[in-house]
């Protein structure tokens, strides 16, 4: 569910997946750390940046940092704002 975030928002995936809105942002709060232990990360590969709203309308957004590796999409971090 946190992939279809991208280009995409809080409230849209809500809609998609038939569940609460806090549901999707309690995910986000749950499964995506706050600190990155780069000592984990043997390469980075292609780096993605993407905005999503937090709320439709509100302009509350967050940047997803991700990165690719051999065809799979990692999620390295979520930075408030713009």
């Amino acid at each position: 569910m946190l992939f279809e975030l991208v280009n995409s928002t809080v409230a849209d995936v809500s809609h998609k997946a038939n569940v609460d809105y806090h549901t999707v942002d309690s995910l986000i709060a749950r499964y995506i750390e706050t600190d990155i232990d780069f000592s984990t990360i043997e390469t980075l590969g292609v780096l993605g940046l993407d905005e999503i709203s937090m709320k439709k309308g509100y302009r509350d957004f967050v940047t997803l940092i991700t990165y690719r590796v051999d065809d799979k999409a990692n999620i390295l971090g979520v930075v408030n704002y713009r």
